[in-house]
């Protein structure tokens, strides 16, 4: 599953890649999708459109960037694209903290546990 840091603030860190196939053989990448309007469901909630829509980047392949706004809940965000040329193709990605950010708060966790087990409080 594909990673993205809560508030990631680099546009290029927060794209989602899908691979649209064929409606008619399910299999060939599919062309001509790009500027499409792909769908994104957070946390289990209802699909809705995403902010910006389809970049072709080359063989069937396409991104979508999720705006700021888009990765500010942590969580798992689906993504999801569906046209009359494709079959849907869908990708999960966990929002959440930075490694970083998770280790300083495991590392502040342990401290508290110490203190308590040393003080008993």
């Amino acid at each position: 599953m594909q990673k993205i840091q809560q508030n990631e603030g680099t546009a290029a860190r927060r794209r989602v890649y899908l691979w649209p196939k064929d409606v008619t053989d399910f299999h060939t990448p599919e062309a001509g999708e790009d500027g499409l309007q792909p769908q994104l469901s957070l946390n289990g909630g209802a699909f809705s459109n995403t902010t910006n829509v389809l970049v072709y980047v080359s063989n069937g392949l396409y991104y979508v960037e999720l705006d700021a706004t888009e990765v500010t809940t942590r969580g798992v965000v689906i993504v999801r694209h569906k046209s009359a040329n494709t079959t849907e193709c869908q990708e999960a990605v966990e929002i959440g903290l930075s490694e970083a950010t998770w280790m300083l708060s495991m590392a502040d966790h342990w401290q508290r546990m110490a203190y308590q087990s040393a003080t008993g409080v």
